[in-house]
């Protein structure tokens, strides 16, 4: 088949997305680029979905695509999967959210400090506010304010780690100082004056910045591997070094393993690595596709929250549909012979794209 041309390309896509393009241009008129999330949206316009089951994908025209995105990493186990059906048809006939505190909440926490090897939860709904509420319980339990984060590391919407995400060539800074870089107006200044900017995978830069600012850094946060700038694993001993520099530091060590929760082991890159943060922000995955994460951490720390020393709440923290989804995803859907499966299909789609890499003469 002869290869297209960019325009034709664009020809074809117009031609077979006609529905897509009228929700578009009506979209737009009431939400900012026609979608829900700024993620979402791409040129010449946003597709819009009506289905999916397991691997595939179905929009409004009728067109079928085999989902390679996986809302980016939440659905590790497909559309419409009958166990987490099931299961929610259920707990919806039961009642979708009470205003106390719901029977199962304890057997989900129990399932995630068993996994994480840590103390104590407190669930949320979505990754921004696990990784917001967990910054605010280092710094109360430090009585600190500064935050080191990791240069192209991403922790969602969170005004102080918004910074230096993606930052323009010219104002990345150096090896020994990078810059830390707002990733938009509206981000304060002065919470962009607290966030001190390291290297990832170099700890000599985590170093520097704790000796500068000795006693004034409440907690390191990093994705354990690194999603954001592509797929950066550690190097070895890099997390190790930073559980080092934490402890030395007296400084709280956060994974954020959104991204990385149930997807490269049952305890996420903490189990993968064999190290152990202070606090773990797990969600994504672990939800089946229904909104969830959680706040996994030491018991000390976590204890602030007790002690009336920390505000954390929220209506849908912790919401029943879905903690059974969680519950289930983890009991039932992601086992071991399933993580097999999963590594068997990641190592043949990273061996055919190198092959399609290695003989199409493109480096990778």
């Amino acid at each position: 088949m002869a290869q297209l041309s960019p325009d034709q390309v664009i020809e074809e896509f117009r031609r077979k997305t006609r529905r897509s393009y009228e929700l578009y241009v009506k979209a737009k008129k009431l939400m900012p680029l026609g979608v829900s999330a700024s993620i979402k949206h791409m040129e010449p316009y946003p597709l819009y979905f009506t289905k999916g089951e397991g691997a595939i994908v179905y929009d409004v025209d009728g067109n079928e695509y085999i989902d390679l995105c996986c809302a980016y990493g939440a659905l590790l186990i497909g559309h419409s999967n009958e166990i987490l059906v099931e299961a929610i048809k259920k707990r919806v006939s039961e009642g979708a959210l009470f205003g106390g505190e719901w029977e199962d909440s304890y057997e989900v926490s129990k399932l995630l400090t068993s996994a994480w090897n840590l103390d104590m939860v407190r669930f949320s709904s979505t990754g921004l506010e696990a990784v917001l509420h967990s910054l605010r319980i280092a710094r109360a339990y430090t009585a600190r304010e500064k935050v080191i984060k990791f240069q192209g590391c991403y922790h969602g919407g969170v005004d102080q780690l918004l910074v230096s995400v993606s930052p323009p060539m010219g104002m990345l800074g150096s090896r020994k100082m990078p810059l830390a870089v707002r990733e938009s107006p509206g981000i304060p200044l002065d919470l962009q004056r607290n966030t001190l900017v390291a290297l990832y995978n170099d700890l000599n830069s985590v170093e520097e910045i704790l000796r500068k600012h000795e006693n004034e850094v409440a907690a390191i946060i990093v994705e354990p591997v690194a999603l954001n700038m592509g797929v950066v694993p550690p190097k070895k001993g890099f997390l190790e070094g930073l559980r080092k520099l934490s402890d030395e530091y007296g400084v709280v060590l956060i994974f954020d393993e959104i991204k990385t929760a149930g997807r490269i082991a049952k305890g996420g890159a903490t189990e993968k690595f064999g190290v152990k943060p202070d606090i773990a922000v797990v969600g994504k995955a672990i939800g089946g596709g229904l909104p969830f994460s959680a706040i996994i951490g030491r018991e000390e720390i976590m204890r602030v929250i007790e002690q009336r020393r920390v505000a954390h709440s929220g209506t849908f923290s912790g919401n029943p549909l879905s903690l059974t989804a969680a519950k289930v995803v983890m009991e039932k859907i992601l086992t071991q012979d399933a993580y097999s499966h999963v590594y068997r299909l990641s190592e043949e789609i990273s061996n055919a794209f190198s092959d399609i890499l290695r003989d199409s003469g493109v480096k990778g």
